[in-house]
C-alpha cells in the first residue's frame, strides 16, 4: 500500500504539467507535498494504533481477567480449607495445621504478583520496541514536508516552468526510498509482535493456572495433615 501510494504521488506531476502556469504549478506542488506528508503521518499513526491496540487487548482480555479469576478461585480454596480444618477438634496438631495454612494463605498473593510482574515485563518490552522505532517514523513524516519547503526555497527551480514538479518528485523519490526500510521494519515488528502476544497470552494463562493448581495441592496436603492429627 505504501509503495503504491508513493508511486501515485510521484506520478501526479505528469498530468497536464505543460499546460499549467507557475502559480498553479506551485499550488499543485504544495498539495502534492501535503498529501505525501499526510500519508506518512497516517501510516505512522495507524502503525501506532495497531501496536497499542494489541497491548491493550492482552491487558484487558488476559492479564486482568486472569488475575481476578485466579484470585476468586484462591479465595474459595482458602475459605473451604479453613472450614474443613476447623471442623476437627482443637489440639496442638490442629493448631499447627491451622497456622501453616494461614501462612500459605498469606504468601499465595506473592505468587499471583509474579504473574502480574511477568505480564508487565512482556508489555514493557513491546513498548520499548515501539518507542525505539516510532520517533524515526515521526522524523520521516516531518522530513517529507521539509524537503518540499527546502526545494521551494531554491531560486534555481524558478528558472523555467515545469521544473518544480520534477525537482520535488526527484526529492520525494529519494525520501521515500529512505523511508522504505523503516516501513519494512515496522511491518516486520508488527508481525513479530503478534507472535509475541500469542506467546504471552499462553504464558500468562499458564502462570495463573499453575498458581491455582499448586495451591490446590497445598490445600489437599493440609487436609491430609489435619486428618492424620
Amino acid at each position: 500500500m505504501f509503495v503504491k501510494f508513493s508511486i501515485f504521488v510521484i506520478c501526479l506531476s505528469s498530468v497536464h504539467a505543460a499546460n499549467i502556469n507557475m502559480v498553479e504549478e506551485l499550488l499543485n506542488a504544495q498539495r502534492e507535498l501535503s498529501i505525501a506528508h499526510e500519508f506518512t503521518e497516517l501510516y505512522m499513526l495507524e502503525q501506532l494504533k495497531m501496536w497499542v491496540d494489541n497491548l491493550t487487548i492482552i491487558t484487558q482480555e488476559t492479564v486482568l481477567p486472569g488475575f481476578f479469576d485466579a484470585r476468586d478461585e484462591i479465595i474459595t480454596i482458602i475459605d473451604d480449607t479453613f472450614e474443613y480444618i476447623n471442623s476437627f477438634e482443637s489440639n496442638s496438631c490442629k493448631r499447627d495445621v491451622h497456622w501453616r495454612w494461614e501462612r500459605q494463605s498469606t504468601i499465595i498473593g506473592s505468587r499471583l504478583q509474579f504473574c502480574i510482574r511477568e505480564s508487565h515485563r512482556i508489555i514493557t518490552m513491546e513498548y520499548y520496541d515501539l518507542n525505539l522505532h516510532h520517533p524515526r517514523g515521526q522524523q520521516l513524516a516531518a522530513h517529507t514536508q521539509n524537503q518540499g519547503l527546502n526545494i521551494l526555497s531554491q531560486n534555481s527551480i524558478f528558472e523555467e516552468s515545469g521544473t518544480i514538479y520534477r525537482n520535488i518528485n526527484r526529492r520525494l523519490r529519494e525520501l521515500l526510498g529512505r523511508a522504505m526500510p523503516w516501513v519494512s521494519i515496522m511491518d516486520e515488528l508488527l508481525e513479530l509482535q503478534k507472535h509475541h502476544i500469542d506467546y504471552a497470552n499462553k504464558m500468562i494463562k499458564m502462570c495463573y493456572t499453575m498458581v491455582v493448581d499448586n495451591f490446590k495441592v497445598e490445600s489437599n496436603n493440609h487436609r491430609e495433615r489435619i486428618e492424620n492429627c
